[in-house]
């Protein structure tokens, strides 16, 4: 009988090694501002806030939506934090969303930096990399209206 008890403790915890973890649920979104960070190792070169055209929202949305728990373990030191996008949720919410690279497709996104989930992919074989370019033809676009 202490052993069935024990078990429905564990299990109604959340212990167990096949553990659900909910996926977040991305609501509709107003506008995302992006920032970039540098990443010396990669000869990568962070920048201030960009925010991204209406028009692009959906591309990176789709880049950077959770879509499962990440398989392999964020290491600071190894999985470089690139990027942090600040979305405005339609109904007026707000989240932070992290960036890291994984070397691979697709890209680390976390809320709160512990718990990881892959976003989604397109036709680059590095999300983060893509993520990345896409931001910074924004920045370049929006600098060069500004000297027009």
């Amino acid at each position: 009988m202490r052993l069935l008890v024990c078990v429905l403790l564990f299990s109604m915890a959340g212990c167990s090694s096949g553990r659900q973890v909910a996926i977040p649920v991305m609501k509709p979104i107003e506008r995302i501002v992006a920032t970039t960070f540098d990443v010396p190792d990669m000869n990568i070169q962070g920048f201030d806030e960009v925010e991204v055209p209406v028009d692009q929202v959906a591309i990176i949305a789709k880049l950077v939506t959770p879509t499962e728990l990440c398989q392999q373990q964020i290491k600071p030191d190894i999985h470089y934090h690139v990027a942090d996008l600040r979305i405005e949720h339609t109904d007026g919410s707000t989240a932070i969303l992290h960036v890291h690279w994984t070397g691979h497709n697709p890209a680390a996104v976390s809320l709160d930096e512990r718990t990881f989930y892959y976003g989604g992919v397109d036709e680059a074989p590095d999300s983060a990399m893509r993520l990345l370019q896409l931001l910074r033809s924004y920045k370049n676009d929006s600098a060069r209206k500004a000297r027009e």
